[in-house]
């Protein structure tokens, strides 16, 4: 009962309502932490395209290469559909784009080697202070992630520049 209330079923990820536990606690820790709200491109493409038992796969494949490369810097967790989290443990700007090119090319190369299709994701960045309300926090990154959207794809936005 505690792995079903606490993990998404197909990716086994820490789901949105588990998470946001989390944070919470971190938020009570006094520490600087940062959050990438991530999201596929064009992500529903490949289900129509492809069927679903592929889109699952596809999504199955970019859960294990968040896994594998946020390795010991925070929590990963998917909060539905193809939108997804990472938590950073630490605020380091060359860390956390690290980890979106590796994530990045990992994604790139399934797609191609799986059914010769571009994959990629975008992804915005938001810094979180003890005093921050979580929904706030969330829409902030949300805000960073449709710009980069909005803006070309295939990328992580730490700023807006208006």
């Amino acid at each position: 009962l505690y792995k079903q209330a606490s993990y998404d079923s197909l990716t086994n990820l820490y789901n949105k309502k588990y998470t946001e536990m989390l944070i919470s606690e971190r938020l009570m820790g006094n520490q600087l932490k940062a959050i990438l709200i991530i999201d596929l491109d064009d992500f529903k493409v490949v289900n129509d395209q492809y069927g679903h038992i592929y889109g699952d796969q596809t999504l199955q494949a970019f859960s294990d290469s968040m896994k594998k490369n946020m390795d010991n810097k925070g929590i990963v967790t998917r909060f539905g559909g193809e939108e997804f989290m990472l938590v950073f443990d630490d605020i380091n700007h060359e860390v956390i784009e690290d980890t979106f090119n590796k994530v990045a090319e990992e994604f790139a190369l399934y797609g191609k080697q799986s059914k010769g299709i571009e994959l990629s994701f975008s992804g915005g960045v938001e810094v979180f202070y003890q005093e921050d309300e979580i929904v706030k926090l969330f829409n902030r990154a949300d805000h960073k992630l449709y710009y980069a959207k909005h803006t070309g794809k295939k990328k992580i936005v730490f700023d807006i520049d208006v």
